[in-house]
Formats: structure tokens, sequence, C-alpha cells
């Protein structure tokens, strides 16, 4: 599933680098989607296969990686 991801991510830089046409802006958008969604998806899945103890901390470090890791890189840019 991190590869579907991987690929959706590389060909929507690709095609945002390539054009501003609305049509592939939109397309764009749907690729977007589909990153965030398959990866999101991969992340829980990998999670849910774990064991006790180790599920709390799987979801720790995701959620701040998620949003902390997001945080640090905008403020460096804010």
């Amino acid at each position: 599933m991190l590869l579907i991801s991987a690929i959706c991510g590389v060909v929507r830089w690709g095609i945002m680098g390539a054009t501003t046409a609305l049509p592939w802006l939109i397309v764009v958008q749907i690729l977007h989607c589909g990153t965030f969604t398959v990866c999101h998806l991969a992340a829980m899945r990998y999670i849910a296969a774990r064991q006790g103890s180790e599920v709390i901390r799987l979801q720790a470090v995701y959620s701040a990686v998620a949003m902390g890791g997001s945080i640090a890189i905008m403020t460096v840019f804010a």
C-alpha cells in the first residue's frame, strides 16, 4: 500500500511541475486524496497487526510524526 501511495505522490508532483492547467490540477487533487488515504490506511493496517502495548507506542509515534513533524517544518517557513 505504501508503494501505491509513493507512486501517486511521484505522479502528482510530476504533473504539478509540468502544468497549471485546471483539468490537470483536478487530477492532482484526486491523486493527493489517493496519496494521503492509502498512506494513512497502510499505517493503520500496520499498527492494527501489532500486539498489546506496542499498539499504543506506534499510535503515539504516528500521531507525533504526522502532527508534530508538520508543525516543526512549517515553523521554519513561518
